[in-house]
C-alpha cells in the first residue's frame, strides 16, 4: 500500500471525528485552517509529525 493510502484513511477519519464537534456553520473554516496548519513547514502539526518520525527511526535503529 502506498504512503498516500496509509495517510489518507487515518487523516479523513481524524477530520471526520473533529468535525462532529464543530458547529455546521464553522466547519469550512475549521477544515481550511486545519489543512493550512498541516501544510505549513513551520507549523506545530509539522513539528509534531517530525518528532514522531524521529522517535520511530530511533526505535528501529536500536532494535
Amino acid at each position: 500500500m502506498s504512503l498516500t493510502a496509509h495517510v489518507c484513511l487515518p487523516l479523513s477519519e481524524w477530520i471526520s471525528f473533529l468535525l462532529a464537534a464543530v458547529p455546521p456553520c464553522s466547519r469550512r473554516t475549521f477544515v481550511e485552517r486545519l489543512i493550512g496548519c498541516t501544510l505549513n513547514p513551520e507549523g506545530w502539526v509539522t513539528r509534531a509529525i517530525g518528532a514522531i518520525r524521529r522517535e520511530a527511526t530511533e526505535l528501529l535503529i536500536t532494535s
